[in-house]
């Protein structure tokens, strides 16, 4: 919170900043990863997504949000394995990311881009079989 200069006389001088800085620890990074049960999903069914965070220390309680294409589409709170579940209906190809907030110890923190696509497999024709019910 304050600025110096520094001459060639060896003399210092303090421009701006009477009072100390309030200044605190440094925040630490948190990391959130984000993952599927499976990265196919069939048109208009739901799909289980995970998002997990790291470290977890102080951390459980606190809300994560999912967000569909940067939108925030839902919130859940970390359990107590830090860790929370969505289950998000999937209608198009479509991406997500989790994000949490920043707090007194830890900075905000975003997670990578999960793409989930839509399964097109037809389901297998059952053939009858022959003389019986």
């Amino acid at each position: 919170g304050r600025l110096y200069a520094a001459g060639t006389s060896g003399k210092v001088y303090r421009i701006v900043g009477a009072a100390a800085a309030a200044c605190g620890p440094p925040k630490a990074k948190a990391f959130i990863g984000i993952r599927a049960q499976g990265r196919k999903v069939k048109r208009g069914r739901r799909a289980l997504i995970t998002a997990f965070v790291s470290p977890c220390n102080g951390r459980r309680g606190e809300p994560v949000k999912l967000l569909r294409g940067g939108h925030p589409v839902g919130t859940r709170h970390l359990n107590r394995a830090c860790s929370v579940r969505f289950r998000p209906r999937i209608r198009h190809r479509v991406s997500f990311r989790a994000s949490i907030a920043e707090d007194g110890t830890y900075l905000m923190a975003t997670s990578r881009r999960l793409k989930l696509r839509i399964d097109h497999r037809k389901k297998p024709v059952r053939k009858a079989r022959p003389g019986g019910s």
